[in-house]
């Protein structure tokens, strides 16, 4: 008898134990709200593929320059092109970037968050990472 009293007084232990108010609910961890910017917002800075360098400013200004491929330890990066830029439709228009052949036209393509940006001007494609 003293052994059922025993088990009773445990399990009644454990039922109150279980059902306790202090038990906390796993909370949920909170989500992120993407919200993209305006295109001409979220270009401004410089985006980079590890050759080539896009730098784009808050004033209209840009600046491309790329790594030449050589046999040396130390490439120089080359500008390309610098100039003005705007917006036209999905495209954007980089001003002097051909020199005295004008400007050049490339459509862009915003991935991963607006953190990615993909360029083309139809022969070469330049995907670039904010950096």
């Amino acid at each position: 008898m003293k052994r059922w009293f025993g088990v009773t007084v445990v399990m009644v232990g454990l039922t109150f134990g279980a059902c306790s108010s202090k038990d906390k609910k796993p909370t949920e961890a909170p989500v992120a709200v993407y919200t993209p910017m305006a295109d001409s917002q979220a270009v401004v800075g410089a985006w980079s593929d590890g050759v080539a360098m896009f730098t784009f400013g808050a004033d209209g200004n840009y600046k491309w320059s790329e790594i030449t491929p050589c046999g040396a330890p130390t490439c120089t990066e080359s500008q390309r092109a610098a100039g003005a830029y705007q917006f036209r439709q999905n495209r954007i228009m980089l001003g002097g970037a051909l020199g005295s052949n004008g400007d050049l036209s490339v459509t862009y393509i915003f991935q991963n968050d607006q953190k990615t940006i993909v360029l083309s001007d139809g022969t070469k494609t330049w995907t670039l990472n904010r950096r």
